[in-house]
């Protein structure tokens, strides 16, 4: 009798083991648990309240965000986004650093290096400020366009520091670009 008991003791828990839920689609329980791990991640979903209408609803947020088909469905489309690196910072966020969370609405974001170092030819620094936007230009639905007067979205100078201060600084107030907020501020950076 004993053995019995200890045997349906032993063996009961694994047999009550649940399916993958429908959103799963066929994938692997690693692609799930890893599917999961991502929208907790990016998409604040959270996995404790076994709520498959939140898995669901975070699976169509992620698939609008990608310009996918809006299923709420976990698909082999779905997997390729999730696997590609990230820069670690979520698409969605539970704050607003704007009131009425305004947006930048334009597609072509204007520059204008209105101070150049002077330790590199003009021509030189125009070519590496443009090779870098060309590659953000690549990654993200902006276009960069240089302008040569007048107020632009990003405004580049070089300058130096005080007679105390070795190092180079660049000064630029530039965007705040992730979630395509628009916003102005000055950065300094330090070049050695």
């Amino acid at each position: 009798m004993r053995l019995t008991v200890l045997c349906a003791v032993c063996l009961l828990p694994g047999s009550l083991a649940l399916p993958l839920p429908q959103e799963a689609g066929g994938m692997s329980e690693l692609q799930w648990e890893q599917a999961q791990d991502y929208l907790k991640r990016f998409y604040l979903y959270d996995s404790e309240t076994k709520n498959a209408n939140s898995l669901e609803a975070k699976l169509k947020e992620m698939q609008k965000f990608f310009g996918l088909p809006i299923t709420g469905m976990l698909n082999s489309r779905v997997i390729e986004i999730m696997q590609k690196p990230r820069c670690g910072v979520p698409d969605v966020a539970e704050y607003s650093l704007f009131p009425n969370s305004p947006k930048w609405t334009s597609k072509v974001v204007t520059y204008r290096i209105v101070s150049y170092t002077r330790d590199l030819p003009h021509i030189t620094v125009d070519r590496l400020v443009s090779k870098a936007l060309n590659m953000w230009d690549k990654e993200i639905p902006l276009h960069f366009r240089k302008v040569v007067w007048g107020t632009a979205d990003i405004m580049i100078g070089f300058a130096r520091g005080g007679k105390k201060d070795s190092c180079r600084l660049i000064l630029c107030p530039v965007l705040f670009v992730h979630g395509l907020y628009q916003c102005s501020f000055l950065m300094k950076i330090k070049i050695l």
